[in-house]
């Protein structure tokens, strides 16, 4: 089933209240496309908890599944990657609701990371097994990422994020190893989504030049920018 954005921006904005909206990256209000979305602002911005709530969304109405990339080996370990989604996990409602309640009508409570498996999974009850629960989202280094090649098999992983993709474990060779990730996992669909964030700098010129979009960030000027490129 393909992904109807506008639906699941729809949502968001019903299920993300206008206060938090207006203090984190508004996934209703900005463009987002099938392709590369592309996001650069000052860092605790809440681009990477407002993504996971849009596809948190996707999940729910699309059976969607999404790949989360970072760099390197260092920022996928558990210790790292555990509490990515604690701003679903932990932010409560008036109704004392979380996200992961409130975006799925209850039907599961939180969200878990399983070590083994590099996944997180969504729990109906805090007590149930890990690893019998729905798979979420998957955890991937690109620096790892020819792995999944071989064993990476989910036709409903339609959505890619990869969180901070200019940081200290770039490579010259990372770009060419997420596009090919990217490859594999999307395999021919054209209607699959994948955003990638960083924070405002300059960055890494091999990496944005890659996408045409160097000079952009260079002279950017506004708290968020989007840059489209297909």
């Amino acid at each position: 089933m393909d992904i109807n954005i506008k639906r699941i921006q729809d949502c968001f904005r019903e299920y993300v209240s206008a206060e938090n909206r207006s203090l984190w990256l508004d996934l209703s209000a900005r463009p987002i496309q099938y392709g590369y979305n592309i996001y650069n602002s000052y860092r605790a911005g809440g681009k990477t908890t407002n993504i996971l709530i849009f596809c948190l969304i996707a999940h729910v109405l699309y059976n969607t599944t999404t790949m989360y990339f970072r760099s390197g080996i260092k920022a996928t370990r558990a210790k790292a990657v555990s509490t990515l989604c604690d701003g679903l996990n932990n932010t409560v409602n008036d109704d004392g609701l979380n996200y992961v309640q409130l975006i799925t009508g209850g039907k599961y409570c939180w969200i878990q990371y399983h070590t083994h498996t590099k996944t997180f999974r969504l729990l109906e009850h805090l007590e149930d097994d890990v690893i019998k629960s729905p798979v979420f989202i998957y955890v991937c280094a690109v620096s790892e990422s020819l792995s999944l090649k071989s064993g990476f098999a989910d036709v409903n992983c339609n959505i890619s994020l990869y969180d901070e993709f200019i940081d200290d474990e770039v490579t010259n060779t990372s770009m060419i190893e997420y596009l090919n990730a990217l490859s594999t996992i999307f395999r021919l669909r054209h209607k699959s989504i994948a955003f990638l964030n960083c924070n405002m700098s300059v960055g890494s010129p091999i990496i944005l030049r890659k996408f045409g979009i160097y000079e952009k960030v260079l002279n950017q000027t506004t708290p968020y920018m989007v840059y489209h490129t297909k």
